[in-house]
């Protein structure tokens, strides 16, 4: 047969228009894979952007990680002389000022001449001008339109450090951040007795350059450091790094964290599943193509070639589509994606890998149905269609794929069921309880449909077409994988999502304000300062003051008493009272009991690893690190009341139940309850006024959400979506499989309305056991799971995301089968092969 004349005879089966539905399939899981690609490639930094932020217009920074400067000192000055001494003119010296705090928010403060401008496309003025004087600040926010006005003063370090704004800048790498560029000098003029006040505020010299003279920049950092003591030229040499660096890190940043089940295989499962798809919803449609040209004298091999050439437009044509559309739906949702991503989205880029990734499918689907096509049987085309010789063949070379891939899901489960243990080992369990429920979904539908009555010629002949039918195996397939793989990704994120908030801890519960070490250290006493400056507030009839106090000497060095076989330490306090006070909400009467009759309270914290069965107990307290029992208290093992001045203690106990049994006491901070929300601020200010650091003092402030619920929300929308479309159009094609065959039942006698009602029949029961296995093939394996995870962790169960995904199969069912049945004309003329 001549090519052209094969060519004619494709582009004439090309026409029909289940050839094109069915493609659209594979065009929805391009549409699907594309926008993913995109979505995530935008959470990366790009090389570009990596350069603009951490180097600006040099080659190189060195000194972050070298020792720190003091305050009062000039070192800015010094670093920059011994540069210019040295022969280096394009460089640019810095101070990042550590551990600035300004309402109790962090902030970063960077010193320099920035009328340099060295970072040109990470800092953007919008109004004033740069800082290059001491004592003066652009202040570069994300949002610039919420930065002080020009001419503000602004206190930082409790008025050691006053600055006058003269410019504003954006920067759209600040995230939630304020970013204070002070002029060169400033730090010099902060009071050298800053550092006694502020321990945890230190500068750090930096000096950006264009790369050149590595070795003499090495030495010259080293000797030219304002620290009076040498600096290690070692040390130097480490904080070191150049473009080169940059764009290595920021290419080896992924925004799928390296998990192969984020992107990487559902990137090619998802376009795997819409090619089985396709090929179920027109299988029957290519054979019968196949065996009309046979039948006019095409050679069975030309015959194959032909028809599934007919197939390769529509296909090719829903990929680009699916590609293009997914490109533009990334556009359209870039604005969304910005509100809750903190850094600024990465350029879109072609979309290479999702338009190779499915077309490799694609691809490989054809080559598929090309092999069984050219292989596969032929004869007499009237014979076969009288006998009917190659149906039993197609169903039996089903049931046997099928049943490999059963075997395979089983033979997964059973490698994966002893090391699930971890999220990657979760998701390869539920994705082969998938696989396993996708391939025993039409099976449990020819179960089901031969169990319900069959008194009625509408429920027979649905049975039948239902146990017969090619399409409807692959449909119910489908829908079991498409909402089994959903609810699976659904629940591991919600898990996920609620494990990470409930180990976040606020630093005091509701209603409290904590007073903190100098030092910032846990389980020490309260500021001195700071305390004497609270009681100049007259707070008394505003709060309660409690003391905490630990089983430990007074010289912390010593060790502290510790329950049996652990290190956490015991906390103590006066009365019963304070204790309910202290643990507010988390309280319970039986709490109170035990401390009365002289015992503990231990806390296990689970999702530290601790797994000791609740309950009563008798617990021996010993010093660290010894075996002889000090002495043995009766405990109640409860969760811990999960708050920062909670964490690292194992339990409270009564300052009384301590003295008894001559065990040492130490104090550790004051927490003042039944404090206003406005109290924490009000000290904060005292403390600003007094010459204190206001991180001395602490309220309570509600951990974010780990995840904001837009991200949530939208990968339900995603997962919604695809379902929805995936469903609607195989529901589309297997009403359409029923148009050959209505000639044949109208000629019978049987009415339309017979009709439609048996195609609404046949779509619920595919809907219903697909949502069915789908639902157990997703569920149980993340159930199973999950508590044998390392750590605590919550199951989570989204009723709303699993609904709305639940919704989507119904409607898209429901809309297409309704559709499909009420345009369904009868064919008078037609062959069930055709």
């Amino acid at each position: 047969m001549r090519p052209s004349f094969g060519l004619r005879l494709s582009a004439r089966l090309a026409r029909d228009r289940r050839k094109w539905g069915a493609a659209a399939v594979v065009g929805v899981a391009a549409l699907v894979v594309t926008t993913a690609y995109l979505v995530l490639q935008s959470l990366v930094v790009s090389p570009g952007q990596a350069l603009d932020r951490d180097l600006g217009r040099y080659g190189a920074s060195i000194g972050f990680g070298t020792p720190a400067i003091k305050p009062g000192t000039d070192g800015l000055a010094t670093l920059s002389d011994g540069l210019r001494s040295a022969g280096f003119t394009n460089f640019f010296a810095s101070l990042s000022v550590m551990g600035v705090h300004l309402d109790g928010v962090r902030v970063d403060v960077r010193e320099g001449d920035w009328s340099q401008k060295p970072y040109p496309r990470r800092y953007l003025l919008q109004e004033g001008e740069w800082a290059d004087q001491p004592g003066e600040v652009t202040v570069a926010m994300r949002d610039p339109e919420r930065a002080p006005a020009i001419g503000a003063r602004v206190s930082l370090l409790s008025a050691r450090m006053d600055l006058t704004v003269v410019g504003v800048a954006d920067c759209p790498f600040a995230g939630d951040t304020t970013i204070y560029l002070i002029g060169s000098g400033t730090w010099a003029s902060v009071p050298p007795t800053t550092a006694r006040a502020f321990p945890d505020v230190e500068a750090l010299p930096v000096v950006l350059w264009d790369g050149t003279r590595v070795g003499e920049m090495v030495d010259t950092f080293a000797a030219a450091h304002p620290q009076r003591a040498p600096v290690r030229r070692s040390l130097v040499r480490q904080s070191m790094f150049g473009a080169a660096d940059v764009v290595d890190d920021s290419r080896d940043d992924a925004a799928d964290g390296g998990n192969p089940y984020a992107y990487a295989i559902p990137s090619l499962s998802l376009p795997a599943l819409a090619v089985v798809l396709w090929l179920g919803l027109l299988w029957r449609k290519l054979l019968g193509n196949r065996r009309q040209l046979i039948d006019v004298g095409v050679p069975p091999r030309a015959a194959a070639g032909v028809t599934l050439g007919a197939t390769f437009p529509s296909l090719v044509l829903a990929l680009l589509a699916g590609v293009g559309i997914g490109t533009a739906v990334a556009a359209v949702t870039r604005p969304l994606v910005e509100t809750w991503h903190k850094e600024p989205l990465s350029p879109l880029v072609w979309p290479w890998d999702p338009l190779l990734r499915c077309g490799v499918v694609a691809m490989a689907g054809l080559v598929a149905a090309f092999a069984g096509l050219w292989r596969w049987r032929t004869g007499s085309v009237s014979a076969r269609r009288r006998t009917r010789r190659g149906r039993p063949r197609t169903g039996r070379l089903i049931r046997e794929i099928r049943r490999w891939v059963a075997v395979l899901g089983f033979l997964g489960i059973v490698a994966a069921l002893p090391f699930a243990s971890s999220v990657t080992a979760s998701m390869l369990l539920a994705a082969a309880s998938v696989l396993l429920g996708a391939a025993l979904a039409p099976d449990a539908l020819a179960a089901v449909t031969r169990m319900l009555p069959n008194d009625d010629f509408r429920l027979r002949l649905g049975g039948r077409q239902l146990r017969s039918s090619g399409p409807a195996s692959a449909g119910v397939s489908v829908i079991a994988a498409t909402v089994g793989c959903s609810i699976a990704f659904t629940i591991l994120l919600s898990t996920m999502i609620a494990t990470m908030d409930s180990r976040q801890t606020p630093d005091v519960l509701p209603g409290q304000v904590i007073i903190y070490s100098p030092d910032g250290g846990m389980h020490a006493p309260s500021s001195p300062e700071a305390l004497q400056t609270l009681r100049s507030l007259h707070l008394e009839d505003r709060a309660e003051a409690v003391q905490l106090r630990f089983l430990s000497p007074e010289d912390h060095d010593k060790h502290h008493v510790v329950v049996a076989n652990d290190e956490e330490y015991v906390m103590a306090v006066d009365s019963v009272d304070q204790a309910a006070a202290l643990l507010g909400d988390a309280w319970e009467d039986r709490f109170g009991s035990v401390l009365r009759a002289g015992g503990l309270v231990r806390w296990l914290n689970r999702a530290e690893g601790e797994t000791a069965a609740p309950g009563d107990a008798t617990v021996a307290l010993t010093l660290e690190g010894r075996r002889r029992p000090l002495a043995e208290l009766k405990a109640l093992s409860v969760d811990w009341p999960r708050v920062d001045w909670a964490r690292g203690v194992a339990g409270m106990t009564l300052t009384s139940t301590a003295r008894s049994h001559d065990l040492p006491l130490s104090e550790g901070e004051l927490i003042l309850t039944s404090a206003p929300d406005s109290l924490a601020s009000e000290i904060q200010a005292a403390l600003r006024d007094a010459g204190l650091d206001e991180q001395l003092v602490a309220g309570y402030q509600k951990p974010p959400p780990p995840i904001p619920p837009t991200g949530l929300a939208a990968t339900a929308v995603l997962l919604a979506v695809t379902a929805l479309l995936m469903i609607t159009i195989s529901a589309a094609g297997r009403v359409a499989e029923l148009r050959p065959i209505m000639g044949v039942l109208l000629a019978n006698g049987v009415p339309p309305r017979w009709i439609r009602q048996c195609v609404l029949y046949q779509e619920a029961m595919i809907l219903l056991i697909g949502l069915g296995v789908g639902v157990l093939s997703g569920v149980l394996p993340v159930l199973a799971s999950v508590p044998r995870f390392e750590g605590y962790w919550v199951i989570s169960l989204p009723g709303s995301q699993i609904a709305a995904l639940l919704t989507a199969c119904v409607l898209g069912t429901a809309a297409a089968a309704l559709l499909a049945a009420r345009a369904l004309r009868p064919e008078l003329h037609g062959s069930p092969e055709a």
